[in-house]
């Protein structure tokens, strides 16, 4: 019985990736009408005559999730791109995020007397959050590839335009909204009770913001593999899930009530932090996983994640192409394959619960970075080999760090006070930059790359050939994994 649910769960993943698909294909065909209303009609018209004939529903389905795909990222970029815009122009606009090293992202913008849509890029330093500007500058549109993380990124988050340094900059201070209030008055908590460097830590793990976290401290955490740690992810979604609804079971709130309440903090925060790609997917799978249990039925780990997938994509097409969503769906991915049988291969060694403990985090590493490595390795040109130990070592104390600042971070929103409390966290941020700075150490703790080129290709085939949801018989499935991945290594080597 649950393995057939399960079975019919499956299209949903079929649906999600047919989606995705479509997004890709309409974002490649973007400046062609033609081809963005040709295509999906081409499909559709195929889909519906193999159900006519075939009675296949599945076709159809897809089809019509294809054609959904290339509609959602025409239709995105009609709202919030109004064109190309170039050379120089009188401009206002309020600072809406400020960034390190001078860079604020501006929206509400106005050129020429004309409201645009969309944010831009502004490098000028001085500048607070809510500040309004008047400025004169050159204007560059930012193009579309798909194949430029940096351009995906900005996409994203609908940031169309770099606007270059052209005149004086004129300040006004504006108005800050309620959730910027809230940041504000916690940052504020956290500048008055720690030194500079450890708020910066404090900051990027609380809200992921890398302003304040100096050079050495941010060349610590890469080296040790803990980036994903000081990024807003599903990792503080699942911290901080965890202590509400510890908290609310305390207090005899049944499940359906824990979750409302859950959902409705865990958005706030998301407001605060800025939605970034890990907590919008780490909301939604949290969501599908308790209303699951509650309804009793099967919590199937690959279809939350593509539920997840698809709603974020289908609300933000070009969130697709930012590669901090890919990260985010790989490292899940990866746990979600891999996680269970390797966890139940070792975890037979020994029943004691250091070891356990120890052989969860590791596995859990190792997984996640199954499908991780071909993106530090291409993206990034770097791979962290000791990124098991640094989260073997470290996690642990940050874990039990982040469970001391998010209450005390909710308190401070509440009385500013309580920010006081964030003096002791001082004590666990010497020994985790101790620890990172012994893992720096060790030589080819960070191994620069080349990237992968042709050889990821071979690498993925044979991990995915390796799922237990792929089901070819493993005297076919075993041989073809090995020799793509000894496929992969040659390409690595002579390529």
């Amino acid at each position: 019985m649950v393995n057939d649910r399960i079975l019919n769960y499956r299209i949903v993943v079929f649906c999600t990736i047919t989606l995705l698909l479509g997004v890709f294909v309409g974002a490649l065909i973007l400046d062609s009408l033609f081809l963005t209303i040709i295509i999906p009609a081409v499909y559709l018209t195929v889909g519906i005559i193999v159900y006519i004939v075939k009675k296949k529903h599945t076709v159809w389905i897809l089809a019509l999730c294809f054609a959904i795909g290339i509609a959602s990222i025409n239709i995105d970029n009609v709202i919030n791109f109004s064109g190309e815009i170039i050379g120089e122009h009188d401009f206002s606009a309020r600072v809406a995020q400020c960034e390190s090293k001078g860079k604020v992202v501006l929206e509400d913008i106005i050129v020429d007397d004309k409201e645009i849509k969309g944010k831009a890029i502004f490098y000028e330093t001085g500048l607070e959050i809510g500040n309004e500007i008047v400025a004169y500058g050159n204007f560059e549109t930012i193009p579309i590839d798909v194949f430029d993380t940096y351009s995906g990124a900005y996409k994203s988050e609908s940031i169309n335009y770099l606007i270059k340094y052209g005149d004086t900059v004129y300040v006004e201070e504006g108005e800050i909204n309620f959730f910027e209030k809230l940041k504000k008055k916690i940052t504020d908590g956290i500048d008055v009770y720690t030194v500079e460097a450890d708020a910066g830590i404090i900051e990027s793990l609380l809200f992921g913001d890398k302003f304040h976290l100096t050079e050495e401290d941010d060349e610590l955490i890469k080296n040790a593999g803990l980036a994903h740690v000081f990024a807003i992810s599903g990792l503080h979604i699942g911290f901080l899930a965890g202590i509400i609804f510890w908290l609310l079971k305390k207090i005899g709130i049944n499940n359906a009530f824990s979750l409302v309440i859950t959902v409705i903090v865990l958005l706030g925060y998301g407001v605060v932090t800025g939605f970034p790609a890990g907590v919008k997917r780490a909301i939604v799978m949290l969501i599908v996983a308790t209303i699951a249990k509650i309804i009793k039925t099967v919590n199937d780990g690959l279809t939350s994640l593509s539920v997840a997938t698809g709603l974020i994509v289908l609300t933000n097409p070009f969130e697709l192409f930012d590669v901090s969503l890919i990260m985010s769906v790989c490292a899940v991915l990866g746990i979600i394959v891999f996680y269970q049988p390797l966890y139940s291969l070792f975890s037979k060694v020994s029943s004691n619960k250091i070891y356990q403990y120890a052989i969860k985090l590791l596995v859990t590493t190792i997984t996640a970075n199954v499908f991780l490595l071909p993106i530090t390795s291409n993206v990034f040109n770097t791979v962290n080999v000791l990124s098991p130990l640094g989260n073997l070592l470290i996690l642990p104390i940050i874990t039990v760090l982040f469970v001391f600042l998010a209450p005390v971070a909710i308190l401070t929103a509440i009385y500013s006070g309580c920010s006081v409390c964030f003096y002791i966290a001082k004590y666990p941020l010497i020994i985790i930059r101790a620890i990172s700075k012994l893992i720096y150490l060790i030589p080819y703790s960070t191994i620069e790359t080349l990237g992968m080129g042709i050889g990821t290709a071979f690498y993925l085939l044979a991990f995915f050939l390796l799922s237990r949801y792929i089901k070819i018989p493993n005297k076919v499935k075993v041989p073809v994994s090995i020799s793509s991945f000894c496929a992969y290594v040659l390409c690595v080597i002579f390529i």
